[in-house]
């Protein structure tokens, strides 16, 4: 190949390529929308803390429609049925909560608090830093899978 066929197929890449951007470019815009955008609150814990109420009121006023709960940090101290007023007053969801190792011990309230909330999906945050072999691993996945036959009969899915 001479340098002339070589530029030549360089150029005619180049171009390929960003003619190629170009097109996908255009259709970012028609492709699938977001209908519901959510926000964990775990991100805002420390404003949750202060006011829990205020917090729920911002998201909403930010334009979310959907918030994951903490369950682990049993929702600030606010009782299921309140926070189920809060949330309606807001126009917010609340799809699913986040829990840790110790909630799981009690998966019947969970469940209930779930019902009341609103939640599908109860989520495992984390397991415990100290649990990381793979007998751990095979226990945990035994463990979670029960919990999430007891839980799919409720209509919610463990995680």
């Amino acid at each position: 190949m001479d340098r002339r066929a070589f530029l030549t197929s360089l150029g005619l890449a180049a171009a390929g390529s960003q003619l190629a951007c170009a097109s996908v470019a255009q259709n970012v815009g028609t492709g699938r929308r977001l209908r519901r955008v959510g926000i964990q609150l775990y991100t805002l814990r420390d404003d949750a803390k202060r006011d829990l109420e205020r917090t729920l009121a911002d998201i909403a006023g930010a334009g979310y429609k959907d918030v994951e709960l903490l369950s682990s940090m049993n929702n600030f101290g606010m009782p299921p049925a309140r926070l189920r007023q809060v949330l309606d007053q807001n126009g917010l969801r609340a799809p699913s909560t986040h829990v840790g190792v110790g909630e799981l011990n009690d998966l019947d309230r969970q469940l209930a608090d779930a019902a009341t909330l609103g939640h599908k999906y109860i989520v495992l945050a984390s397991l415990p830093g100290n649990e990381r072999t793979l007998d751990d691993y095979k226990r945990w996945a035994d463990r979670l899978t029960d919990l999430g036959r007891r839980s799919i009969t409720h209509g919610r899915w463990a995680r």
